[in-house]
């Protein structure tokens, strides 16, 4: 008999990092992201600190950066040459809880000597919720950091409300969340998890409703200035909407798609029935080079800048 209880995802992190790692070959999310960060924050980040912060260019002081869920840094390293076109100099904190994925970060930034020599960086091995407790709230930064981590912080508003506080005058806080409303993994059915998370130091743990709306609404209700703008990737679900369900690979997918351990297996059959339709009703068919048949999936994430 299957569960009506449906086990959240990050109850197990190891199987978390299997299904998200395998999700990764299924998606151009980071090259997305990556794209985006090439053509934008120069522009709209770098500029906009090196406008409030001259003082920081003038006297050559480091500009002090936070990382928060930095995971293997390939995309904050990215952030960290944009912002040394301006700033000569950079303090940056690495905020990372896992140590497989914060020791990869360390490695390619020992291979980089152009960051090395720029960057002086620390290492903090902690969740934020436990940065917040160790290293405390008052060490204030120009620029901080968050790509798809915001879900896993506590509670969003608390969470802005110290990530703010944690602000400089004249800093920025870069952060990316799912679309809601027309964003693909906003919609997809996984109300379920915000009612059975196995205790309430889970529940307290993740927020998996967490979406732009939420975001905005926080935002205004502080009454803190921001700016936000779309960017669009790609998931290939073609093993989910095809008879190619019953692979271990598509298990797979589908267990990071829903957040469930084991969505196919624990799943109520209707359940299971609604999530697979939702993939089959928005995937759209493309053909391949090869002639195989693909389905891909749209997903929308908003990037929010906010200002202090």
């Amino acid at each position: 008999m299957k569960s009506t209880t449906l086990q959240p995802l990050y109850a197990d992190m190891e199987l978390y990092k299997e299904r998200h790692h395998y999700f990764y070959t299924k998606t151009n999310s980071r090259e997305a992201i990556q794209v985006w960060t090439e053509k934008n924050v120069k522009l709209k980040v770098v500029n906009m600190l090196s406008k409030n912060l001259t003082n920081i260019i003038r006297m050559e002081r480091p500009l002090r950066v936070l990382g928060v869920g930095s995971s293997e840094g390939d995309l904050e390293i990215q952030q960290l040459k944009k912002l040394l076109i301006e700033f000569s100099k950079l303090d940056a904190c690495v905020c990372e809880p896992d140590k497989e994925m914060i020791s990869h970060y360390r490695d390619t930034v020992n291979r980089r000597e152009s960051v090395t020599s720029s960057v002086a960086f620390e290492w903090q091995n902690l969740t934020f919720q436990e940065y917040l407790k160790n290293v405390g709230k008052e060490k204030k930064y120009h620029f901080i950091s968050l790509v798809h981590v915001i879900y896993f912080i506590g509670d969003p508003e608390e969470a802005i409300k110290n990530l703010y506080k944690m602000l400089e005058e004249g800093g920025m806080i870069l952060l990316i969340v799912v679309t809601g409303d027309n964003g693909t993994l906003g919609s997809v059915p996984l109300s379920m998890h915000n009612s059975t998370a196995a205790t309430s130091e889970e529940a307290s743990i993740t927020n998996y409703k967490t979406d732009s709306r939420q975001i905005k609404a926080i935002l205004e209700k502080l009454e803190i200035a921001y700016t936000q703008s779309t960017l669009t990737e790609w998931i290939d679900v073609t093993l989910l909407v095809t008879d190619q369900v019953v692979m271990r690979e598509a298990s797979l997918l589908l267990d990071f798609l829903t957040l469930t351990i084991n969505f196919k297996k624990t799943a109520p059959d209707d359940v299971f029935d609604q999530v697979i339709k939702y993939f089959k009703d928005n995937a759209r068919a493309q053909r391949e080079q090869d002639g195989r048949e693909k389905f891909y999936l749209t997903n929308k994430c908003t990037v929010f800048l906010i200002t202090k």
